[in-house]
């Protein structure tokens, strides 16, 4: 007898919530524009108000979907790779950076031009460690998530320390 104020109280609940479930319209989702008319936004744009509140694995997850699209368009392929490696570095893909570095952007074949007058090259150890005397603060490895910025680590530390 005590649970018989309940049904009433329960069927008026489900129907309000089964009315707000009809009634709201689904949310179209930017990257979801999966059809061929759909206006392809550049990769590192897709799902913008999940990136800004720290949801980076949902672009990267439209990025995937779109991968096809991405690949087939004249103006975007380029960059795609690059936008794809960039985010599979951030979320952590052990592989990434070997990746990233093998773009063909970056096989590309330096032509050799000589440094402008009063320029030589020098050992990056030897610059860092003459200039970190003059200040008490060095930043360093600024792609501390790319394997190959990391070679200079220990040989670095060990001079500033």
């Amino acid at each position: 007898m005590r649970l018989a104020w309940y049904l009433p109280l329960l069927f008026v609940a489900g129907l309000v919530l089964g009315h707000l479930a009809k009634a709201q319209p689904p949310k179209k989702d930017p990257a979801s524009g999966a059809g061929a008319d759909t206006p392809l936004l550049p990769p590192m744009l897709l799902c913008k108000e999940a990136m800004e509140a720290g949801n980076p694995l949902a672009s990267y997850a439209a990025m995937l979907e779109l991968e096809d699209r991405y690949r087939k368009s004249k103006a975007l392929a380029g960059v795609y790779d690059e936008v794809r490696c960039n985010f599979e570095e951030f979320l952590g893909f052990p592989m990434a950076g070997v990746r990233a570095m093998s773009l063909p952007i970056y096989r590309k074949p330096v032509k050799d031009i000589a440094f402008p007058d009063g320029f030589e090259p020098e050992a990056a150890l030897d610059v860092v460690g003459r200039e970190a005397k003059k200040t008490r603060i060095v930043i360093w490895a600024e792609e501390h998530h790319l394997p190959q910025t990391r070679s200079l680590f220990e040989p670095l530390l060990r001079r500033l320390w």
